[in-house]
């Protein structure tokens, strides 16, 4: 087993902790539906995400605001509650392009539904999930399909 630091290196791992301490900081903002979500986003919210925008190591790694995800018509929202760092992480950041640009690091995150779109059966706000996918799990929000859920 491989700890973090041998991973990602001491100065990510620092940053990573630094970061998601903020993010953990956050108050939840909890919704019923996309049409709340979207009248949340008149107001600017936004949330904290570790993003990149060129392919490297950890140095490519910043924590920005980015405009609060509103969920599709068959995605749940999520407020994200852990996360988990992978190798695939790792990978996709040193070798493939970011698209879209900025991409949002991560696959996987737990945490707890805020919002539903129309079309979504079987979930609800307030659930408590672990969500998969191609990216977008080392933020506050994550909207995701709920087939990945």
């Amino acid at each position: 087993m491989f700890r973090p630091e041998q991973l990602l290196g001491r100065a990510a791992v620092a940053w990573l902790r630094e970061t998601y301490v903020l993010f953990g900081s956050a108050s939840p903002r909890l919704v019923s539906d996309g049409s709340a979500a979207r009248a949340l986003r008149s107001e600017e919210v936004v949330m904290h995400a570790a993003v990149y925008r060129t392919n490297g190591g950890p140095e490519v790694l910043s924590c920005e605001e980015l405009p609060d995800p509103l969920p599709g018509s068959n995605d749940v929202l999520v407020a994200v509650e852990a996360i988990s760092i992978e190798g695939g992480d790792l990978l996709r950041r040193r070798g493939l392009p970011p698209s879209p640009n900025p991409r949002i690091e991560g696959y996987s995150a737990a945490g707890t539904i805020t919002a539903v779109g129309p079309q979504v059966q079987g979930w609800e706000v307030g659930d408590r999930v672990v969500t998969f996918g191609e990216n977008g799990s080392h933020a506050e929000l994550r909207a995701v399909d709920a087939h990945l859920v």
